[in-house]
């Protein structure tokens, strides 16, 4: 990891210390958006097996690849924002404002 990817993770760890509240109710309205996106990905994944058209099975399996991706990232962030009040705790703040000032 480099020293901008590194600032990255750490400012963002550090919004997520100082808000908690607004930054967890912003990535639950990201996860929701990425279930609503998915779930018409899916209807989109099968419309033209109602209208009968040619490259129905690649249209098919491509939007349906893209609606299972987002699905997966939805529930990758639903399962690390059930894990934060449990890692919370072991987090120096003070250690990570330090870094953030140091790269």
């Amino acid at each position: 990891m480099n020293s901008r990817e590194e600032l990255n993770v750490l400012r963002q760890l550090s919004k997520l210390l100082t808000d908690e509240e607004r930054e967890r109710k912003s990535q639950k309205t990201r996860r929701r958006l990425l279930y609503l996106v998915a779930f018409f990905a899916l209807v989109a994944a099968f419309m033209p097996f109602l209208m009968q058209r040619e490259f129905i099975g690649l249209v098919a399996a491509a939007v349906a690849a893209l609606a299972g991706s987002l699905v997966g990232f939805a529930i990758y962030g639903e399962i690390a924002a059930r894990q934060w009040p449990i890692l919370k705790p072991h987090i120096n703040v003070e250690s990570v404002s330090t870094r953030i000032r140091q790269l």
